[in-house]
């Protein structure tokens, strides 16, 4: 038996395993700031099923229990927020994989997120600009708060 035949067999088996393995972390934590999203629109709406429309304001939030001065959080902020923490404690156990500073690692991680998010919401708001669906909610409709899903 040739050994440098044996040792390629065991690199290939051992990259196959890797690539499986990093192809489902990326699917779980590439899911996680939709699914916080998802849970802080149904927590702080009340609403289910990804509705635009709120039960207290038109404006897009949501009104904080108890405050008699309709102080609103909006649930877009508050997911922003968690998935930012989410995102920071992540990149502080990523740096501990790495020889780096944690704080760093995880400032870094945040601003990736950051830039991904802008990115989606330009190339998003730019293509709705020049696709038109028939039948799809324009955003002059949703921002108007009459139309729910």
């Amino acid at each position: 038996h040739d050994p440098d035949a044996a040792a390629v067999a065991v690199a290939v088996s051992e990259s196959r395993t890797e690539g499986v393995v990093m192809m489902i972390a990326f699917s779980l934590f590439g899911s996680l700031p939709s699914i916080i999203y998802y849970c802080c629109s149904c927590l702080l709406t009340g609403s289910t099923g990804g509705a635009i429309n709120t039960d207290d304001n038109d404006d897009g939030t949501a009104a904080v229990a108890g405050d008699d001065d309709q102080q609103s959080l909006s649930a877009r902020s508050a997911a922003m927020t968690l998935i930012c923490i989410v995102m920071w404690f992540l990149g502080v156990w990523k740096s501990k994989f790495f020889d780096s500073n944690w704080v760093l690692f995880g400032i870094e991680t945040v601003v990736v997120l950051m830039v991904c998010v802008l990115s989606a919401f330009a190339l998003s708001y730019g293509l709705s600009q020049v696709v038109t669906i028939p039948g799809a909610i324009s955003t002059a409709q949703a921002d108007a708060g009459g139309v729910e899903l």
